[in-house]
């Protein structure tokens, strides 16, 4: 459910694509710290947006730095590290260990089983830094589950649950004046993830005799209706918030970026069922 949150790199500044690398790398960086070599390959671009966008909005401290890494081994790479990245960096812990819970659950996946014994200590860790945030993550992924495997799944209900989780994971300072404006517009994004996210499994869902949210394989025309909804409320949102810093490249994200992956969605139908 992670993975539509990207640029449009066609569309960035060159300087913007060197800053959008360099939060994507301080997020691998912060994952490693805290995860171990591990802990990068469970990097995000979701978790990567949201760390320029707690940046841009609080402003922290930042550090430049450059390394080698695994992926990068020749050549020293630069990353960014503040609080807000590492804070970025414990959420993508967090969703992606529930993530393999839900793997092991439904698919008895051997992988995700060992993937799992793998970041159980890093996520302890994490969980004793964040425990009321991994409470309510827990309850909403717990109440997430029951509404998925229910005879009545309902897209609005489990979509308004996938809200609530990225609220709480966007939030990260319980008391803050900005709070009201970015809580709703991490809800409009997490309505708009989860919508593209079912949309995009309907096919392997459907196969693997999974529970989809679809009574039918739903039109492009339909979905492309409501996800414009709740991207238009997203960006709502997103512009009453006092954002400076990397603007043009958040604007890229939500305006142009998020609807790369759907074109890629929409053109893999196009190219299997015909002109749609």
């Amino acid at each position: 459910m992670f993975g539509y949150i990207v640029p449009n790199y066609k569309e960035l500044s060159k300087e913007e694509l060197i800053r959008y690398r360099t939060f994507y790398c301080g997020l691998c960086s912060s994952l490693r710290k805290n995860c171990g070599i591990a802990g990068r390959f469970s990097l995000t671009y979701d978790l990567t947006f949201l760390s320029i966008l707690l940046s841009s909005l609080y402003m922290p401290s930042e550090h430049i730095a450059k390394e080698r890494c695994l992926l990068h081994p020749l050549h020293r790479h630069f990353y960014i590290a503040n609080k807000l990245v590492d804070y970025a960096a414990d959420m993508n812990a967090l969703l992606v260990y529930h993530k393999l819970e839900d793997n092991i659950l439904d698919d008895k996946s051997i992988l995700a089983v060992q993937s799992e014994k793998v970041y159980r200590e890093s996520f302890e860790q994490i969980v004793s830094v964040y425990p009321e945030k991994e409470k309510s993550l827990v309850n909403h992924l717990d109440a997430l589950r029951k509404a998925e495997s229910s005879d009545s799944f309902s897209l609005d209900t489990a979509s308004n649950i996938f809200a609530a989780i990225m609220r709480e994971v966007f939030l990260v300072y319980p008391s803050d004046r900005w709070n009201q404006d970015l809580g709703k517009m991490a809800e409009a994004l997490g309505r708009f993830i989860y919508l593209l996210d079912a949309f995009d499994d309907y096919k392997k869902d459907v196969k693997k005799h999974r529970p989809t949210p679809f009574a039918k394989e739903p039109p492009v025309s339909e979905i492309k209706k409501l996800l414009d909804l709740h991207i238009s409320e997203c960006t709502q949102f997103f512009e009453r918030l006092p954002l400076v810093q990397d603007v043009g490249l958040l604007r890229n994200i939500l305006y142009s970026g998020v609807w790369t992956r759907y074109e890629m969605i929409r053109k893999r139908r196009n190219d299997k069922n015909g002109s749609l």
